[in-house]
């Protein structure tokens, strides 16, 4: 059976997967840029977001206002159907995240320096991560960084959900991978061990 992973933010070049569809997609609406939309999350088996810039997690890769301090005005100058609050729907994506976890999907999230402006109220990247918990656990992280050249994220079959995280140096190089496991349905914290990794 084929497993089905999205790439949000980053873009897998290696070799084809025996039985992995990848796709490098998006967080938004799929009637703002259907081309750029991901299926519903719990229709995948991995799940992979790094939100380095709001253009990143909106639309699954860097667009040319992703460097700028203004970004969410210069995307709706763009087109106005941009606008965060219609290209973006926390809410529906959040539960499809958690009914993805609870399938039993594999996430990875990669940890990136918030970017943070003010847009028609606070605005900040973490909020692709589309858990509030994962992004309140990377907001108040201190991380050591580590460069390294190669990190693969393996495609894991068991059912039981893993959540990763690793944090993007630079272009092409992760460091420091946390790896949380957690049981969707229990009432404790999730429990961290963090481990270095090129």
């Amino acid at each position: 059976m084929t497993k089905r992973v999205p790439t949000v933010g980053l873009t897998y070049t290696g070799e084809s997967i025996a039985a992995v569809e990848i796709d490098n997609l998006g967080l938004c609406q799929p009637g703002v840029a259907q081309d750029r939309a991901a299926f519903p999350l719990y229709e995948y088996d991995t799940i992979i977001i790094n939100p380095r810039s709001f253009s990143h997690f909106l639309f699954g890769v860097s667009g040319e206002f992703s460097n700028s301090s203004n970004e969410l005005g210069e995307l709706k100058r763009q087109k106005d159907s941009y606008d965060i609050n219609s290209a973006f729907h926390f809410e529906d994506r959040k539960k499809e995240m958690e009914a993805a976890l609870a399938a039993g999907a594999t996430v990875v999230w990669c940890l990136s320096e918030p970017k943070r402006m003010n847009f028609y109220g606070y605005r900040e990247t973490h909020m692709g991560y589309v858990a509030r918990k994962v992004a309140a656990l990377v907001t108040r992280a201190d991380l050591l960084m580590k460069q390294g050249r190669r990190w693969a994220p393996s495609i894991r079959t068991a059912r039981s959900p893993a959540i990763s995280m690793c944090w993007p140096a630079a272009a092409g190089h992760y460091v420091c991978r946390t790896r949380l496991k957690v049981t969707p349905r229990s009432p404790r914290r999730p429990r961290a061990t963090a481990s270095e990794g090129g």
